[in-house]
């Protein structure tokens, strides 16, 4: 008799499973940029950035004038997006960058994106 499951390939793609796959040092940490980061592209960047490197996540613009980037990734992973949001975009002037820890969260786990706030 034929076995009803899935094949792997479908069962990947159905499930959603993240383009690269996902080990057990992965960590979420968000950052909160300061200083000229709004209205110069630093989203857009963040974007190009994590996609690069392969983040899950998302990037918004925060009422106080600062950016925070929610991301998901290895250590090497987050020490490279976060030397390039230290850089940002030629038009911005970052003048810090905070990081904490933060809980992996699922729904953020399949691509990063431009959230608004």
């Amino acid at each position: 008799m034929p076995s009803r499951t899935a094949p792997p390939l479908l069962e990947w793609i159905v499930c959603k499973a993240p383009a690269f796959p996902r080990s057990a040092d992965m960590t979420a940490k968000r950052y909160f940029v300061s200083g000229q980061v709004q209205g110069v592209g630093y989203r857009f960047f963040a974007v190009r950035v994590a996609q690069r490197l392969g983040i899950d996540g998302f990037v918004r613009n925060l009422r106080d004038g600062r950016v925070e980037v929610y991301a998901i990734g290895d250590a090497g992973q987050h020490e490279d997006l976060r030397a390039a949001l230290e850089r940002g975009p030629n038009a911005a002037r970052v003048s810090e960058v905070m990081e904490e820890g933060a809980e992996i969260v699922p729904r953020h786990s399949d691509g990063f994106a431009i959230e608004e706030e």
